[in-house]
């Protein structure tokens, strides 16, 4: 039994990603003094930023290590880039994006619940908020592994 030869009728269009679709709500379709932030149920993730802070820390140490000052101006030019890669997570609509846009971010409930006047169920902090605490937390983590590595090292 010889395999069908494949056929070149049509064929079924693929759904678009919902990920690089437009954005449904744009800025300029807000009323004036609309404030998604106030309405919004989001969740900061800054992990995929620490692994970029040390991937920068390995190579600001390679370059200081070669003796090279021009090439010391490059990890500096990297940091300017660290917001791009600090995530938010909705929990109401489950978009990701990036930290720059996430007050911005209005989903279809945040929409409903701003037109109804209703305040989020789950209070939670605002995502600058959130930020900060991770920043401390982070900064806390990283002085305690410095310290144990410094100890372990003497």
């Amino acid at each position: 039994m010889e395999p069908s030869p494949p056929t070149l009728g049509p064929h079924p269009r693929p759904r678009p990603d919902p990920e690089f679709a437009a954005d449904p709500f744009p800025a300029a379709a807000f009323p004036p003094g609309f404030d998604p932030v106030e309405h919004q149920r989001l969740v900061v993730n800054p992990f995929l930023a620490v692994a970029a802070l040390i991937g920068w820390a390995w190579l600001t140490r390679r370059l200081f290590a070669t003796s090279f000052p021009p090439a010391s101006v490059l990890p500096s030019l990297l940091l300017l880039g660290l917001p791009v890669v600090i995530h938010f997570h909705c929990l109401d609509c489950g978009q990701t994006g990036t930290y720059p846009r996430w007050w911005r971010h209005a989903c279809p409930r945040v929409v409903v619940r701003a037109q109804a006047n209703r305040r989020r169920w789950f209070r939670c902090p605002s995502a600058r908020t959130q930020l900060v605490v991770w920043g401390y937390l982070l900064g806390a983590v990283g002085l305690l592994v410095t310290v144990v590595v410094l100890l372990a090292g003497a």
